[in-house]
């Protein structure tokens, strides 16, 4: 809705325009209320995927070198990054991960346009995954804030970059807060603090009735023709 746990409202309050892509109608009626008196934010009723985020941003006149993506869509945000960023380059860009999915583990939802969250576990990115495309592409890990990752256009970066194993455990797993924060993921703690392989099959035996539709493995690029 534009608010609630919104990583770009105080931007816009601040004067920063932009545009907002949202698919839900009555999410995108609450948008268009929180913000009747931010005019320079343009709103959008879309459903973003791979194949249409190019044209999307161009049709908004978009620039390529953009301030800030936010990218929160539970589902392909793997997929629909790695097309955004074959046409632009966002000084920095904050996209949600699967937090529940630890390095070393890749773990990406595979397109498929008709896909939904459908409020499981099933959803998004694991941050490993995330960061080959950042080498891929020239980000840097900045910060992880729970499941949120932040990435800096490297040429811009004055910091360390983090690996994904570093921005995980501070920003995540070591968080003296997490349980309390996170309740929901009470029923996958286990995962965090298992050996990989059995990681893996633990979550092969989770997502038995996503077969087809996700993949998993321990340091391994994602299949890249499953992208498509």
């Amino acid at each position: 809705d534009g608010v609630k746990l919104s990583n770009t409202l105080g931007l816009a309050l601040e004067g920063w325009p932009g545009v907002c892509f949202e698919y839900d109608p009555g999410k995108v009626a609450s948008l268009a209320v929180s913000y009747r008196e931010l005019p320079q934010v343009r709103i959008c009723r879309a459903k973003v995927t791979p194949r249409n985020v190019l044209g999307f941003l161009g049709a908004f006149a978009v620039p390529s070198d953009f301030g800030v993506l936010s990218l929160d869509i539970d589902s392909y945000d793997y997929f629909v990054l790695e097309a955004l960023l074959a046409g632009y380059r966002p000084g920095v860009i904050i996209t949600e991960i699967n937090e529940k999915i630890p390095p070393p583990l890749c773990f990406t939802v595979l397109f498929d346009e008709d896909h939904g969250w459908d409020g499981t576990h099933f959803y998004g990115q694991s941050i490993c995954q995330l960061e080959r495309l950042c080498a891929s592409h020239g980000y840097a890990i900045a910060h992880v804030e729970y499941n949120n990752a932040f990435l800096v256009d490297a040429r811009r970066f004055r910091g360390r970059a983090l690996t994904a194993l570093e921005s995980y455990d501070r920003g995540y797993r070591q968080r003296s807060d997490r349980r309390r924060e996170f309740p929901w993921n009470r029923d996958m703690e286990e995962v965090l603090t298992m050996a990989p392989e059995q990681a893996v099959a633990f979550l092969r035996r989770r997502f038995a009735g996503y077969e087809g539709r996700y993949s998993l493995s321990v340091g391994a690029p994602v299949d890249e023709r499953r992208s498509t």
